[in-house]
């Protein structure tokens, strides 16, 4: 059974030195500073990574104050840049990276009787959940690793009978695995493969979450999907 163990998630420890970069609204190229989360392409040509945010805007990177040439193809990662000029040869927009964390990246999973202590269902506090490109993003609340390391999943309910309403369901899962620690703000993106509006036959999705001031919760992504904030 694949868990999702969200150490990776505490790049959100380092996110402030992304947030704290210009907040200035000029359009000027130069000045137009962002933060977006991306998957990393490769360029075949050089093997060069480069940034695809999720409406599908390519940026190729001309300038990094930062290292970057490691990160992996369809790696998730929350980027900070700033627009240089419009792009050419496919990119929409050249950049520079002015930083980055790598985003866990999870895959659905089936929660069954078998699995389904170990997955847990402890209440979390969710900031924003939305749809981007083919992943279902969150941002949430995570307890510090104290003594053991949370878990998160996505998981199809193979437990109870299907609901045929047209739409996907998925549950959202949290194990703190009895961690005390202080709660801090974390990241993390589910590829939703079959269940993405793509070429799907779903009118959309449905994610249950047992949320930590509500109880249980469903959210709602009609297809073609926005963001839902608690």
């Amino acid at each position: 059974m694949k868990q999702c163990f969200v150490y990776a998630v505490w790049f959100c420890v380092a996110l402030p030195f992304l947030c704290s970069c210009s907040n200035d609204d000029s359009n000027e190229f130069g000045n137009n500073r962002s933060i977006q989360l991306s998957t990393v392409e490769i360029q075949s040509t050089n093997n060069s990574p480069y940034f695809v945010l999720d409406d599908g805007m390519k940026l190729w990177v001309t300038e990094s104050l930062v290292p970057y040439s490691a990160l992996k193809a369809g790696s998730r990662v929350m980027i900070n840049f700033t627009y240089l000029q419009y792009g050419n040869d496919g990119f929409n927009y050249f950049i520079r990276l002015n930083g980055f964390s790598v985003v866990p990246l999870q895959d659905v999973i089936n929660l069954t009787p078998e699995n389904q202590d170990s997955i847990g269902n402890v209440p979390v506090d969710i900031q924003k959940m939305w749809i981007g490109a083919s992943y279902l993003n969150l941002n949430f609340f995570i307890n510090l690793p104290t003594p053991k390391q949370p878990i998160i999943n996505l998981a199809v309910n193979r437990i109870e009978p299907p609901v045929d309403d047209g739409y996907a369901h998925l549950q959202l899962c949290y194990n703190n695995n009895g961690s005390t620690g202080s709660l801090v703000s974390g990241f993390v993106s589910f590829a939703l493969g079959e269940y993405a509006s793509g070429d799907s036959s779903y009118k959309g999705l449905k994610v249950l979450v047992n949320l930590a001031n509500k109880g249980d919760t469903i959210y709602t992504f009609p297809y073609p999907a926005a963001s839902v904030e608690n």
